[in-house]
């Protein structure tokens, strides 16, 4: 019990003992006499800061005493020692920013000192300009001089030269007297000249334009006579190419009878025959390897794939739709307006093909609905 001590505390609740270490006491003296010494120490601190702030308040009065023998010089500097005065008295009323305003009285007196330098050095920079304007004066009145002294000595030679001139033209004009008294002279001995040589030129055109006139008729003779050699030769022409138009048109009726009575009989040989993506064959086939292997045997070699094969011949429209005709389909399911399917038309609305849903060649009828809606177009296929 001797090392503790016992702090009892009552409230609403009842009687509470806590007991605390005898060392407490002496930690209580040593906070209150650190807390003696931290006041004094604060104290001897103010009073070192008044002692400073009348030390500077005395160097401010020195400096307004200096600064007014300048207040003739420059008006600035009054504005300047007022607010100067004005910050130096807020000091004495907030005294616990002393420590900020001790470091701007500082820097004042730092610009003070920065500004008189500025201000000598502008002192001299303007003695400094006035001698250069002094020498800039000077070098204007001498260039004046020279100035004056050539206008002058120009407006002389322009005297001159118009003296100079003013004899020049009347020696001119004397001269072109004399050149247009020969000129005259010159130009009636041109007309008379001139008379002379039309004369000459009008017999000689006679003569030509008589020429001329013969030329035109023997040209226009011949020129008859090369027409009409002309126009036999275009009958010649025109007859003989009737006769190769009339030839080439029975050639292709005959190609075009072969072709109807061909392509279908060796299409129907292959009827049944299995289906093989890719096949072109003579066992097994695909669409389009279907339509180039029948077109091949009647000395046609037609594109692959039935996508090339639609553009290859003459486009047909589906009314004037003859055997042998190649007809194209879009058989996607979502109908994506591309070529994927062929097959060569037999006449009467069918057609035979490779079907890939029938796994063979068949015969099927543009008349269904299938076929019917995913037509695209026809292609004939001419030798």
């Amino acid at each position: 019990m001797n090392n503790k001590i016992l702090i009892t505390v009552s409230d609403f609740n009842g009687i509470k003992q806590y007991t605390l270490p005898s060392n407490i006491k002496k930690i209580i003296i040593i906070f209150l006499f650190l807390l003696l010494v931290l006041f004094t120490g604060l104290f001897y601190y103010l009073y070192a800061l008044t002692n400073k702030v009348n030390d500077l308040e005395t160097n401010n009065k020195t400096l307004l005493m200096q600064n007014n023998s300048f207040t003739q010089k420059t008006n600035d500097f009054k504005e300047e020692i007022e607010v100067m005065i004005n910050a130096e008295k807020a000091l004495q009323l907030k005294i616990h920013a002393l420590i900020e305003e001790n470091s701007t009285l500082k820097k004042v007196q730092s610009n003070k000192k920065i500004r008189d330098e500025k201000e000598k050095q502008n002192f001299a920079e303007q003695k400094r300009e006035e001698e250069k304007l002094k020498k800039q004066k000077e070098l204007k009145a001498k260039k004046l001089k020279a100035d004056k002294l050539k206008k002058e000595k120009e407006k002389k030679k322009l005297l001159a030269e118009k003296k100079h001139k003013e004899e020049n033209l009347q020696k001119e004009k004397e001269k072109e007297k004399e050149a247009k008294a020969k000129q005259l002279k010159a130009e009636k001995l041109k007309a008379e000249k001139l008379k002379k040589e039309k004369e000459k030129k009008k017999l000689l055109a006679e003569k030509k334009r008589k020429e001329e006139k013969l030329k035109k008729q023997k040209e226009a003779k011949a020129k008859k006579i090369k027409a009409e050699k002309l126009k036999k030769e275009k009958l010649q022409r025109e007859q003989a190419r009737i006769k190769k138009l009339k030839k080439e048109k029975a050639k292709k009726q005959v190609n075009n009878s072969k072709k109807e009575v061909l392509l279908p009989r060796i299409a129907k040989t292959k009827l049944g025959k299995r289906y093989v993506w890719g096949a072109i064959g003579p066992k097994t086939f695909d669409c389009s390897g279907f339509t180039s292997y029948v077109y091949k045997k009647t000395g046609v070699n037609l594109p692959r794939t039935s996508r090339e094969q639609s553009k290859y011949g003459k486009y047909v429209k589906r009314k004037n739709l003859q055997v042998g005709d190649l007809v194209f389909f879009d058989t996607s399911r979502r109908k994506k307006g591309i070529v994927n399917h062929v097959g060569i038309y037999m006449g009467n609305n069918k057609f035979i093909h490779a079907s890939s849903a029938k796994k063979r060649v068949v015969i099927s009828s543009l008349n269904k609905t299938f076929y019917g809606n995913r037509y695209k177009w026809a292609r004939r296929i001419e030798n």
